[in-house]
């Protein structure tokens, strides 16, 4: 997908400006060679003005939809501190691949940009998110705790209560990426996936989380590593009751912000 819309967005990219500059170069070529005193002359050059109207909206559509420039800083904003970013992306892509591993949550984008409303594929080891006009991926194993935020922000030209609704991953590198989702119920089953996936990290806006958060990222990082230790004990069993409270807890501690009232939130 990645490389189909660069492929998309350069031959937009090139068709734009030689569909306007020929088409302009027809236009003083017709006009210049008639009399422009003439009705017929001028009714010609609104014709072919609208034309070059006709050809180059078009492309100038194509060319804001598929962005392969943007496309690819979003990329190497996402992968370059992990890796190689081709490599990855083969990864990636070799994930994607199977199929019976992968969970789509939201809508199936065809493309990366101004289409997707919130759309997570959640891999074997990878997280997906395409929302609106960015992209992030960001490995599973990377990220120290999950939790739910919903934001009412302020807009003063409506008086009815709208929500945000954002999946927030706090990563071993003190990142707080915020991946906002097209609906609660899409944050909610994303969360169940992820707590299959990756049962020691840490789950809901709790507070002692909070506290560790704000005091230093390696107070997260060694509750992580306890969690892995103590989930490499348990039964069967006991797993399946982590995961029921890892559940529970995701679900009722939910950071919540009313912008609207000019309230803020904390970083975490």
């Amino acid at each position: 997908m990645v490389r189909c819309e660069g492929r998309t967005g350069c031959f937009a990219k090139a068709v734009v400006p030689t569909a306007v500059i020929g088409s302009i170069g027809l236009i003083i070529f017709v006009v210049g060679s008639v009399d422009m005193q003439s009705a017929s002359s001028i009714a010609c050059a609104c014709i072919l003005i609208a034309m070059v109207c006709l050809i180059a909206i078009p492309f100038g559509f194509s060319r804001e939809r598929y962005d392969p420039q943007k496309t690819s800083e979003l990329i190497h904003f996402s992968l370059d501190d992990l890796g190689d970013a081709d490599e990855l992306l083969k990864q990636i892509d070799f994930e994607l691949a199977a199929t019976e591993n992968v969970e789509i949550i939201g809508a199936r984008p065809t493309r990366f940009r101004r289409q997707t409303q919130g759309t997570l594929f959640l891999t074997e080891t990878w997280i997906l998110w395409f929302g609106w006009s960015k992209f992030r991926f960001l490995p599973i194993s990377n990220i120290l705790w999950f939790y739910k935020r919903i934001e009412i922000p302020s807009a003063w030209w409506q008086t009815s209560e709208r929500r945000r609704v954002e999946l927030a991953c706090v990563t071993f590198s003190n990142e707080l990426v915020t991946l906002r989702m097209h609906c609660e119920e899409f944050a909610d089953e994303a969360m169940q996936v992820l707590i299959r996936k990756q049962p020691q990290a840490l789950y809901g806006f709790q507070l002692e989380f909070k506290e560790m958060a704000n005091k230093s990222i390696t107070a997260l990082q060694c509750e992580v590593a306890r969690r892995r230790i103590s989930w490499e004990k348990m039964s069967p069993e006991e797993r399946a009751e982590w995961r029921n409270d890892c559940l529970a807890d995701a679900q009722h501690f939910v950071c919540r912000v009313d912008s609207a009232t000019g309230g803020s939130a904390s970083p975490y």
